[in-house]
C-alpha cells in the first residue's frame, strides 16, 4: 500500500459523548482508554467452555485460529449460542442499548505461528458516531508467558479508518514506535476485556506448550447501521455495503469474494492515510501526558 501513503490527512475521531456502560465511571474509562476489564464467567462456566473446546478440538491448531472461520455450521452455531447464553446476564448487567453477535473461540497456539502483530479489527459501524466493541475472555489466567493481551491506550480515536476485506494495516510501518508503548493487561480466567474494534492491540507470544483459548464476541450499539467494506486489488477506496449481523456469519468463509447479495452503498469516501513516525509519536506522547501514563520513546 505504499502508493496509497499520505493520500489525505488523517482525521481524528472526536471524543464521543454516548453511553456504553451503565456505570458512569467505567463508561468514562472505556471511552478514554478504549478498553475495560469486567468480570464475566464464574469457575463453573470457565470449566464448561474448556470442556466444550476440548470436545471439538482434541488437538491444538497449528496457527492462530477462530471457530468463526470453520466451515462446520453446526459447530459454529453450538459455540456461538453457548457463549451468547452464558454472556447474556453480565452483558445485560453492564451495557446500555447493545447487540451482541459473532461469538467464537479464539485460540493462540504455542510459538511463532500463533503470533499476530499490533493491528485493528474490522470496522462495523460509523465510528465517528457510534460504538462497537470486541470482547476477549480467556479460559486460563493470561500473562506475558502465554499470550497476554496488549493495548495502545487512546488509539481508537487517533484516526478515522474503515477496515474490512483487503484493506491495509495502516500502522504496520510504525511497530517500532507502537510496541514499546503497548500496555500489558493480565486477565484472570473468566474476566473479559471489552475494547473498541478500532484500538491498536495484539498479544504477547505464547511460550507455554498449551494453546491459549479465549471466548470472543462483538458488541455494537443497538439499532445503528452495520457496514462491510471491501477493497479491490489496486483500488484506493473501498466499496461499502450495509449488512446485518448474520452477514458476517454466513460470509466469513468467502471473505475474499466480492459480496453479491449485500446492499451496495457505493464507494467509501475515507482514504487510507498512514501516519508518519512523528505524527504517531506525538499522538502517543500527548495521550500519555494527559492520562498519567509513561511514554516510551
Amino acid at each position: 500500500m505504499e502508493s496509497q501513503d499520505l493520500i489525505s490527512p488523517g482525521v481524528p475521531i472526536p471524543r464521543p459523548n454516548y453511553k456504553i456502560l451503565k456505570d458512569p465511571i467505567k463508561n468514562e474509562q472505556l471511552i478514554t482508554n478504549g478498553y475495560i476489564v469486567l468480570p464475566m464467567l464464574d469457575d463453573i462456566q470457565v470449566k464448561y467452555f474448556n470442556d466444550l473446546y476440548k470436545k471439538w478440538h482434541p488437538t491444538a491448531p497449528d496457527n492462530f485460529y477462530k471457530s468463526y472461520f470453520s466451515a462446520d455450521k453446526t459447530y459454529k452455531e453450538i459455540v456461538e449460542n453457548s457463549i451468547a447464553e452464558h454472556f447474556a446476564p453480565k452483558l445485560e448487567e453492564y451495557f446500555i442499548d447493545y447487540k451482541a453477535f459473532g461469538a467464537m473461540f479464539v485460540v493462540k497456539p504455542s510459538g511463532d505461528k500463533g503470533h499476530i502483530p499490533p493491528h485493528q479489527d474490522w470496522s462495523f459501524v460509523d465510528e465517528t458516531k457510534h460504538w462497537s466493541l470486541n470482547s476477549w475472555c480467556p479460559l486460563i489466567d493470561t500473562t506475558g508467558q502465554n499470550g497476554n493481551i496488549q493495548m495502545l491506550p487512546g488509539s481508537h480515536l487517533f484516526m478515522k479508518t474503515v477496515r474490512g476485506a483487503g484493506t491495509p494495516e495502516l500502522y504496520s510501518h510504525l511497530y517500532d514506535v507502537i510496541q514499546p508503548n503497548l500496555v500489558d493487561i493480565p486477565i484472570k480466567a473468566g474476566d473479559a476485556i471489552f475494547f473498541y474494534h478500532g484500538i491498536i492491540h495484539c498479544s504477547t507470544y505464547n511460550y507455554n506448550s498449551e494453546p491459549r483459548v479465549c471466548l470472543g464476541t462483538s458488541i455494537i450499539q443497538k439499532n445503528v447501521p452495520i457496514y462491510y467494506h471491501f477493497l479491490k486489488p489496486g483500488e484506493t477506496h473501498a466499496d461499502k455495503f450495509e449488512v446485518d449481523c448474520d452477514f458476517y456469519t454466513n460470509y466469513v468463509n468467502h471473505r475474499d469474494a466480492f459480496p453479491k447479495d449485500a446492499k451496495y452503498l457505493g464507494i467509501e469516501e475515507n482514504t487510507f492515510y498512514r501516519f508518519t513516525n512523528m505524527e504517531i509519536t506525538n499522538l502517543i506522547r500527548d495521550f500519555a501526558s494527559k492520562n498519567a501514563l509513561t511514554w516510551k520513546p
